[in-house]
């Protein structure tokens, strides 16, 4: 790899559980955000590895694999309520100016790769009740996802040369981040003879958007199976 530039956010915490006659979990807080990312370049990158790119610029909100804001915590008692979740971190702008040349050989090898994602909502903490004659739970609400940042990839005349098989010459994308699911809820009764039970599962939120993308001011050849540009915003 020629640059590698990146900033990311981080995970936001995970609420408590709460137990009691009435209880609720504790709130999510929210993810950290990723900062701008910006690339100069003047000289000569070469790089000949296997999906090894010339530039890779990202900026990621705090994200991972199940969510980027902290889950919200559950509850179990009479009358409970599941916590909050917070949000997904937003991806910072990325930005690549190349003045010079950019030359990949290798299989997937990325002449220039650019990318802003944010991160995805914490789900929302569940609620369990369980009473003589009475219960109610509520589910927590989703956090919402991050949104992606813009990505601006430009060149004065300059040359990227992504030779590899399926290299695209530069791939430039925003990206936002799913929303987080609400929480679940149930409440049960354990009288002998009429029970009065109520739940309601958490809302969801909404998804993040991708941010603008520009790119512009290169002469771009690339390898078979591959597009010379590709600039999605999700």
């Amino acid at each position: 790899m020629g640059i590698l530039a990146e900033s990311y956010g981080g995970l936001g915490g995970q609420g408590g559980v709460g137990y009691g006659l009435v209880a609720s979990g504790g709130a999510g807080m929210d993810a950290g955000n990723g900062g701008d990312v910006t690339v100069g370049n003047r000289g000569t990158i070469r790089t000949a590895g296997l999906n090894s790119p010339g530039i890779f610029a990202q900026s990621v909100g705090g994200f991972d694999a199940s969510s980027g804001g902290g889950a919200g915590g559950g509850s179990v008692g009479i009358f409970t309520v599941g916590g909050g979740a917070g949000s997904g971190g937003g991806g910072g702008a990325v930005s690549v100016t190349n003045r010079g040349a950019v030359d990949t050989s290798g299989l997937g090898a990325t002449g220039i790769d650019a990318e802003s994602v944010g991160g995805g909502g914490g789900n929302g903490g569940y609620g369990v009740a369980l009473g003589a004659f009475t219960s109610a739970a509520w589910g927590g609400k989703g956090g919402a996802g991050g949104s992606g940042g813009a990505v601006t990839v430009v060149g004065a005349n300059s040359v990227i040369d992504a030779a590899g098989e399926s290299a695209a010459g530069i791939q430039a994308s925003s990206i936002g981040g799913g929303g987080g699911n609400g929480g679940f809820a149930g409440s049960f009764g354990a009288g002998a003879v009429v029970d009065l039970t109520f739940a309601m599962g958490g809302s969801g939120d909404n998804g993040g958007d991708g941010g603008a993308v520009t790119v512009g001011g290169s002469n771009v050849t690339c390898g078979g199976i591959a597009n010379a540009i590709g600039s999605p915003s999700f």
